[in-house]
């Protein structure tokens, strides 16, 4: 079985609704890609920025965002889209 393809199942097992979410976010991880997720409180945002950061190396999981706290971040976001 494909890694992903587990991540997600093992995530659908205690966060139900969430395995696609969590499969998407590894996608654009992968392809250099920056992911906002945007969404009611309570919906999973924070366990799925948990589990990719549980699983991807030299994670950056900023919890709000502004212009002046991106720039400060220029360096880190250079190389993604």
């Amino acid at each position: 079985m494909h890694q992903l393809i587990k991540l997600m199942e093992d995530v659908e097992k205690t966060h139900q609704g969430l395995g696609r979410a969590i499969g998407m976010a590894v996608v654009c991880i992968k392809a250099r890609q920056c992911l906002l997720m945007i969404a009611p409180s309570g919906c999973g945002k924070s366990v799925i920025t948990d589990v990719i950061a549980a699983n991807h190396p030299n994670p950056v999981k900023l919890l709000s965002i502004t212009k002046a706290r991106l720039t400060s971040y220029k360096d880190t976001f250079s190389n993604f889209f």
